[in-house]
């Protein structure tokens, strides 16, 4: 099954699981691709600069896991600072789900999520969860994560975060709610 969105490509990167893809046929050129995505909205990018976007790029696909439909990589800033989400899609959920459970599995917590409950006309209804983990990253900095959990009739939906700092959570929450709520069942 496909999901179809509607993102701002200046500061989203769809990122497949796969190579050769409908527009792609070698994950080398769509990273050219990226890379001249990312040049053409920031000009004086420096080689070294579009050298990391290249390589931001390339892990994000070797980090999608085989349940992984696609990624979505946000580029909030007018840098190679980079988060990538995880799309999964699975059967519809039980009536009786637990959404939260179903989202945040095994994430260790440092304190309760925020959840809020979701309807998106294409794909059903859900939460969405912003969440601050037990553990700290190299910095001693909380590691946090965004996610939604979405169920319809056709398609259960789980977009997750890669742990991030919580500024980035800040940063990304308004647009992944703008993108999240475009999402539509294509096939």
């Amino acid at each position: 099954m496909r999901i179809g969105y509607r993102a701002d490509q200046r500061f989203w990167l769809h990122v497949p699981p796969a190579f050769p893809t409908d527009e792609f046929a070698t994950i080398v050129e769509w990273e050219a691709d990226v890379t001249e995505r990312y040049s053409s909205g920031r000009p004086a990018a420096t080689r070294d600069e579009l050298d990391l976007v290249r390589r931001n790029a390339r892990d994000a696909v070797s980090r999608l896991t085989s349940t992984v439909t696609f990624g979505l990589q946000f580029w909030p800033l007018q840098a190679p600072l980079c988060v990538l989400l995880h799309v999964e899609v699975a059967p519809p959920l039980s009536a009786d789900a637990d959404l939260a459970s179903e989202l945040l599995g095994e994430v260790a917590l440092a304190i309760r999520p925020q959840v809020e409950s979701v309807a998106v006309a294409g794909i059903g209804d859900g939460i969405s969860a912003r969440f601050i983990g037990a553990r700290t990253d190299e910095r001693g900095e909380p590691e946090a994560g965004i996610g939604y959990i979405l169920s319809g009739p056709e398609c259960a939906v789980r977009i997750t975060s890669e742990p991030t700092s919580t500024t980035v959570i800040g940063l990304i929450d308004v647009p992944l709610r703008e993108v999240v709520s475009t999402m539509r069942v294509l096939e």
